[in-house]
């Protein structure tokens, strides 16, 4: 996984998403089952921000889709947490 970060750090997201789903179908058992890969959801970030809420989920993290990772806070990845969330 830290060869996948180095190697791609200056490509847009959407470059690392189809390195990490190819990785991880290649990989064994172990590895899959404790990596989730979430599904990529565009639109309307309030409504997904809201069904998450709905859901109790905690929260969204929200990411351009052109977006390069960059260490530290960025406006392009941000991170959005249910105010009603209860850890169970």
């Amino acid at each position: 996984m830290a060869v996948l970060t180095h190697r791609t750090r200056n490509e847009p997201l959407q470059n690392h998403r189809k390195r990490l789903a190819r990785l991880l179908s290649r990989s064994n058992e172990t590895m899959r089952d404790r990596i989730q890969f979430s599904e990529a959801l565009t639109g309307d970030g309030a409504a997904i921000f809201r069904h998450a809420c709905g859901f109790g989920l905690e929260g969204i993290v929200s990411k351009r889709i052109g977006s390069r990772y960059v260490s530290g806070r960025t406006r392009a990845w941000l991170k959005r947490k249910n105010p009603e969330f209860e850890r169970r």
